[in-house]
């Protein structure tokens, strides 16, 4: 996938180009190597945090991605808890019926087993 950090695997945040290598990796990551290595990971060459290309677009576009994931994602949550709910009523209902059912044969056994008597 074309958004996933090559450093670190993880979707890139904050896309920026390495102007050696013309790799784009998230700007986290890249911090993180400079600070033990001063070199592009993918060449050798020397690099500095200010070397490296903010790509503004690839953010914008995988702010974007982010956000209608989150979206897709409380939508299907709230898909998923109204589908519960419908399901629990519905058990409930049947419950009740069972017990209303029950509690009629009950009753009638009752009145039977009065009538037997009398």
């Amino acid at each position: 996938m074309h958004h996933v950090d090559p450093i670190m695997y993880t979707l890139m945040l904050e896309p920026v180009l390495l102007p050696t290598s013309k790799v784009i990796v998230d700007m986290s990551s890249i911090k993180g190597h400079l600070l033990s290595d001063p070199t592009d990971p993918f060449n050798r060459l020397p690099l500095t945090v200010e070397d490296v290309v903010p790509r503004t677009l690839l953010h914008r576009k995988l702010t974007a991605v982010t956000l209608t994931c989150r979206i897709e994602l409380e939508l299907k949550a709230r898909i998923d808890a109204f589908v519960a709910e419908k399901k629990a009523k519905a058990a409930k209902a049947r419950l009740n019926s069972i017990q209303e059912a029950e509690a009629e044969r009950a009753q009638s056994m009752q009145v039977d087993q009065l009538e037997t008597e009398v």
